[in-house]
């Protein structure tokens, strides 16, 4: 299935940025802010010097002054969260606002995961004599977020008399897009990592399991019409799996029969990352099929994030359609969601679903 390039970028840039989210949010409602932040700062102190290294590869500036760090870090930002700039340099001092970021400021440990810690690691990494500095926030009620640059030995009140308006360096839109989804994935992988380190695979994945059930309900129609289904046979079902798989560039082959499709992929972006990445992908594919009343489940047969060379995939009829699920299936599902929408609390939902599951 070939997408259109804008389909492609904002369909995998903003389906990732809501998992890395979601998975940031789970580990926070597990172990609290504080203790999920400090889980995460070493995780995101690694990142911000990899970024750094991505972003002088892709942009070639390599200079280790104040020009740099505030464009880099301007960059990694809007290409990643996307909004708008505004960079102001001068001799000593650089500034950067950014307003209209795709995460609306909806969880603060993300934010300070990527624009505080990930940056000034990042800056570090730039020249180590410089510091970052957030000032304002989206996620603390402020109308933008702003940052300044300098050197840890200046002097404060610093003058941004003869500064001047900068602008983002130019690149290739591909390349701007490979870095997004590249960095995005990284801390989404991050955040589930450390939320299965925390709470064992089994619970983890329970835990997002909710989250997962209301992405799909939130992208289901429009995903349906992007891959322009129209029906509920095996090729629909096909057609989704195919859509995803193109908009997350993984490649590979499929044979398809009368009641089954198989598929290997041999190229995928998520082969080093752990395995509940793969478990969080299929239930996010697996719902949009339920929503779309298709009847039929994608199943993974082995994954290169268990180790194996290739992932192999069957799409399969399901035993019966959603109607038919069970009484106790369907209040589950509900009582996920409204979890997932704040509806209750996560001790409430832990109360609620303990009683179902003893039915």
């Amino acid at each position: 299935m070939v997408l259109s390039e804008m389909e492609d970028t904002e369909l995998s840039t903003s389906l990732l940025r809501e998992w890395w989210i979601a998975a940031t949010q789970s580990l926070v409602e597990s172990v609290g802010s504080q203790n999920a932040l400090e889980l995460l700062k070493p995780y995101s102190k690694n990142a911000g010097a990899a970024a750094a290294k991505y972003l002088q590869d892709f942009t070639g500036l390599r200079s280790n002054d104040i020009q740099t760090v505030t464009l880099l870090e301007g960059a990694g930002n809007i290409w990643t969260l996307r909004g708008q700039a505004k960079i102001m340099i001068s001799k000593d001092v650089g500034t950067l606002e950014i307003t209209g970021c795709k995460t609306n400021g909806t969880s603060r440990e993300a934010c300070i995961v990527v624009c505080k810690n990930a940056c000034k690691a990042l800056c570090e990494f730039i020249e180590p004599n410089y510091s970052a500095e957030l000032l304002r926030t989206l996620s603390e009620g402020d109308d933008s977020c702003y940052w300044t640059f300098a050197r840890k030995d200046a002097k404060q009140g610093l003058s941004m008399i003869g500064s001047h308006e900068y602008f983002l360096p130019i690149i290739k839109k591909e390349e701007m897009d490979d870095y997004a989804r590249q960095v995005l994935g990284e801390l989404w992988a991050i955040s589930t990592m450390v939320l299965v380190e925390q709470l064992g695979s089994s619970q983890a994945m329970e835990a997002l399991k909710v989250r997962m059930e209301h992405s799909a309900q939130t992208w289901a129609d429009r995903i349906g019409s992007m891959a322009q289904i129209k029906g509920k046979d095996l090729d629909d079902a096909k057609k989704v799996r195919d859509f995803l798989a193109t908009a997350f560039q993984k490649r590979g082959d499929l044979q398809l029969d009368s009641d089954k499709v198989e598929g290997v992929v041999k190229v995928c972006p998520f082969s080093n990352a752990p395995s509940e990445i793969c478990y969080q992908y299929l239930q996010f594919i697996n719902n949009v099929l339920r929503l779309l009343e298709i009847p039929y489940e994608l199943l993974g047969v082995s994954s290169m994030t268990k180790g194996d060379s290739t992932c192999h995939w069957t799409i399969r009829k399901k035993g019966g359609l959603l109607k038919e699920k069970s009484t106790e299936d369907d209040a589950l599902r509900t009582l996920r969601l409204r979890f997932a929408k704040g509806e209750i609390t996560p001790e409430q939902y832990r109360e609620f679903r303990d009683m179902l599951m003893e039915k």
